[in-house]
């Protein structure tokens, strides 16, 4: 007989009131109802009402039985003894604690003295700790006791019992905010409490998702005294329709990207302000000087910013907006099967490498911020069976970042903002293919001969590692999964490819046509912003037709796209506009100064300032310097920009000066995660997406497919600009010395 106790306490007399508890006891009633449970739940529930309701859960219990006991709410440990706090906790204090809780050890000893065959006690609470008396003098002047830790403190399992904690020992967990539905812990072993697997494995994977998602803030505690497997689902359940059902219904679970008192609408902003006002700070000066010496100019220097700013904001907003909904792309390898490990690896390279040189040619037409946008995911994920290893993560990332957000996209003004910017102020549309080919098949053949290398290195260490840790044989392996039989390796695939955005790209191809109008001088008279409008307009035809699409409404388009699109776009706005006021002043700087920078000198400082700036007022600022030199300003310009005059008057300098410019501020934008658009981009997607990803449960009996939720590591700052010079700077010398 299978018999459960559930009880959740969201309202408290003294500690503060919880937001999950109940919904988490509700929720296990019904997981635990699906697979045969007789389910006693209690909700908000007084010591008295506890002590009832766990006096009948003990009596009921038989010799053989299976017994689980769940409890969500507040909880404390004085000198070593877990106390879980009832609704009514007014005046609890450090000497009447155990008379006023129910007391966790006792409760298990007194299970265990009914001899269960499996007892399992699941304790997700330890969400803060014990006050002191406050009549103690301790407490009056802040002073804790040494006797009472925040958690609770660690049990001994008698025979046939496991213990489980939401949290490690004297540890708070993490409370839940109005946003989520469960606590993290709960969240996640609902999801696998109704599947039919040893119950050790079950808390581990849950413990697994839990640190990842919580990014190690709550790390889940586990103390099994079983001897051999247990399980509280019977194999001939695996296809329950009740349990089916259940996981169905299952809301996502929410990932706690950030700490919880973040949770608000204007994180955004905090996140970002300082940074504006440290930009608005470092060109308020200038702009002071230039009101003081010319309004004319000051106010030419930023109508100059602004239109280079909104061309190019445009294009970027509209690329992601209708990438983000088109389907991924990934190369599938299934039925692959080699007869030795080399062959195996050599497969997963090469199927790296092919998806980034497909990714390259990509970038050219649709941009580096859409192609990252785009393709990251499908990196990610095809790389997915690796990723438990956090230097995998961190090498697959920056290296993305570099190539196929920097360096892929060199010889389209498509393909990187600082090009684009170049082709709005009057540079020719095949300017970058026709003088900076070599440098494109130089620098990305360096880079992926380089990514080959390393990435080979790193997954014979991995397979090493898996080798003398006997890896496939525990808890779960991620895809694409690895089956060894008689020293052969079977390759499946992962994720399918989705087709339900394929509709976007009917939107991409009218951005690419007004793009390429302008670019190859058809004759369409274009007014002043009128192709930014067009940009804009198809964008929000594209999320227009998407709500239509899928039956949404604007908020409900809102709260399931927020975390994807509108989010990172926030931060990247916030930037933009810091850019926009902080752009006039470099430009009007080197404007003036006309320094007599060569071709060599151009390529090297643009590159070392844009490895800590944003590449795009790099890439402008030093055109205006190389323009500067044979009279020519911003101001100076026909209709088609100032760098038209300087191609016009001064050919073959402007090709020179132009070309370095561009190589030296787009290859070099990848050594920081500011240096570029899409690294910034690619940086907020690996802290926001989580990759739901295919594994592989071993059992006894069998093997079952099932999925789990895996979520990145942040990439540091600091980690990234060394790892990136690391890799750019020998690359940066060749061109220097060769080729410019």
């Amino acid at each position: 007989m299978k018999r459960a106790l559930v009880i959740g306490n969201d309202s408290h007399e003294q500690n503060n009131s919880l937001l999950t508890c109940v919904n988490d006891a509700n929720d296990m009633h019904d997981a635990l109802q699906t697979i045969g449970f007789n389910v006693l739940c209690k909700t908000n529930q007084r010591l008295d009402d506890m002590k009832i309701a766990t006096d009948a859960f003990i009596q009921c219990i038989q010799p053989g039985d299976i017994a689980f006991f769940y409890f969500s709410g507040h909880a404390s440990q004085v000198d070593g003894i877990n106390y879980l706090t009832p609704t009514d906790d007014r005046g609890i204090t450090l000497r009447t604690i155990k008379y006023r809780t129910l007391i966790a050890q006792k409760l298990i000893h007194d299970v265990s003295q009914r001899r269960p065959g499996l007892f399992i006690i699941v304790l997700d609470c330890c969400r803060t700790g014990m006050s002191d008396d406050s009549s103690n003098v301790k407490s009056f002047f802040g002073l804790t006791s040494k006797r009472i830790k925040d958690g609770l403190a660690p049990m001994q399992a008698p025979p046939s019992t496991t213990i489980s904690y939401a949290c490690a020992p004297d540890q708070a967990s993490l409370a839940g905010s109005s946003k989520q539905h469960n606590s993290a812990y709960t969240c996640f072993l609902l999801s696998y409490i109704v599947l039919p697997m040893d119950i050790k494995k079950v808390f581990q994977r849950t413990a697994i998702d839990v640190q990842k998602s919580t990014r190690s803030m709550q790390i889940p505690y586990l103390n099994v005294n079983c001897y051999g497997p247990a399980y509280i689902v019977d194999s001939f359940m695996a296809n329950n329709p009740a349990a089916q059902n259940f996981l169905q219904r299952r809301r996502p679970c929410v990932y706690l990207r950030y700490t919880p008192e973040k949770w608000h609408k204007y994180y955004i902003w905090d996140c970002n302000w300082k940074k504006f006002i440290i930009g608005l700070s470092l060109s308020l000066g200038y702009y002071i000087y230039l009101l003081n010496l010319s309004y004319a100019t000051a106010l030419k220097m930023f109508s100059f910013s602004f239109h280079s700013f909104i061309s190019l904001f445009a294009l970027l907003f509209s690329l992601f907006v209708t990438c983000t909904g088109l389907p991924l792309l990934k190369f599938h390898s299934t039925k692959i099967i080699y007869s030795t490990k080399l062959q195996t690896l050599i497969w997963i390279i090469f199927k790296n490498v092919l998806f980034l040189t497909v990714s390259i040619i990509l970038c050219n037409l649709i941009g580096t911020l859409a192609a990252s946008v785009l393709l990251f995911p499908s990196f990610i994920s095809q790389n997915s069976s690796r990723l438990n290893h956090l230097n995998t993560q961190r090498f697959l990332i920056i290296f993305f970042i570099i190539l196929i957000g920097n360096s892929a996209g060199l010889i389209s003004p498509l393909g990187d903002p600082p090009l684009y910017m170049g082709y709005t102020n009057g540079v020719e549309f095949l300017f970058t293919f026709k003088y900076l080919y070599k440098i494109f098949f130089v620098s990305n053949g360096y880079i992926l001969l380089l990514f080959a290398l390393i990435d080979f290195i790193n997954a014979w260490n991995y397979k090493k590692a898996q080798k003398q840790n006997n890896i496939n044989n525990q808890l779960y392996e991620l895809v694409p999964c690895q089956k060894e039989k008689n020293d052969r390796y079977d390759l499946s695939s992962s994720l399918p490819v989705q087709w339900n955005g394929i509709h976007h790209s009917f939107f991409l191809l009218l951005i690419l046509i007004v793009i390429l109008c302008k670019g190859f001088d058809i004759p369409i008279k274009w007014p002043e912003y009128i192709q930014e409008l067009i940009l804009f307009l198809i964008a929000f035809l594209c999320i227009g037709f998407d709500m239509i699409w899928k039956k949404q409404t604007p908020i409900e388009w809102f709260k399931k796209h927020y975390s994807t699109r509108i989010e990172p776009v926030a931060e990247v706005i916030v930037i933009f506009v810091g850019l926009l006021f902080t752009m006039s002043a470099p430009i009007a700087v080197l404007t003036s100064l006309k320094l007599p920078l060569g071709p060599k000198h151009l390529f090297v400082f643009s590159g070392i300032f844009a490895s800590v700036l944003d590449n795009a007022p790099v890439y402008i600022s030093f055109a205006a310097s190389a323009a500067a030199r044979y009279n020519i300003t911003v101001d100076q310009s026909d209709n088609n920009g100032f760098l038209a005059v300087f191609f016009s008057r001064y050919e073959a300098d402007a090709i020179t000066s132009i070309r370095a410019i561009s190589a030296g501020s787009v290859l070099m934008g990848g050594c920081t995660l500011i240096g570029n658009a899409p690294n910034m981009i690619v940086a907020l997607m690996a802290t926001r997406y989580s990759y739901r990803t295919r594994t592989k449960i071993h059992r006894a009996e069998n093997a079952e497919d099932d999925f789990v939720n895996y979520h990145l590591e942040n990439i540091s700052f600091i980690r990234s600009l060394i790892t990136s010079c690391l890799i750019l700077i020998p690359l940066f010398v060749i061109i220097t010395i060769f080729m410019v």
